[in-house]
């Protein structure tokens, strides 16, 4: 897939785009539409791939060996009752988890991940050190 006409998009707005065209709409066993769009399992990992990419999360040589590692455990994850798709409310979900580590702002200064900061000595306001009360001490 060509994916240089996603480029200067955000994340959410490339992610729509591919998973839009990959998700179908659902059928009744009888065969009728249910008016919810699914994401399936083959199209889920082709989908992903197109976003790792896309988003610059990944060199295109590196997508299928990272997909190879990690879309089983996310898949698995989200599809837990095994029914072999995910709603398409879920795509972005599931692709942040997917992304795991590839996150910019996973262990970022002042996230929710970050260990090495100092936690509540970690200088919120800005400049550094403006707040009239330290940071922690009540």
């Amino acid at each position: 897939m060509h994916v240089s006409g996603y480029n200067g998009a955000d994340e959410d707005e490339i992610m729509d785009n591919i998973y839009s065209r990959f998700s179908k709409e659902g059928r009744t066993p009888s065969g009728h539409k249910t008016g919810q769009k699914l994401l399936m399992k083959d199209e889920a990992k082709l989908a992903a791939g197109t976003v790792l990419e896309a988003a610059h999360k990944l060199k295109p040589a590196e997508v299928p060996g990272y997909l190879e590692s990690n879309f089983e455990n996310a898949w698995n994850h989200f599809d837990q009752n095994h029914e072999g798709w995910i709603r398409y409310e879920e795509t972005h979900t599931f692709q942040r988890y997917l992304n795991g580590q590839l996150n910019k702002f996973a262990a970022a200064p002042g996230s929710l991940g970050d260990l090495t900061s100092g936690g509540a000595a970690y200088p919120l306001p800005y400049p550094a050190g403006s707040e009239s009360v330290a940071v922690g001490a009540v």
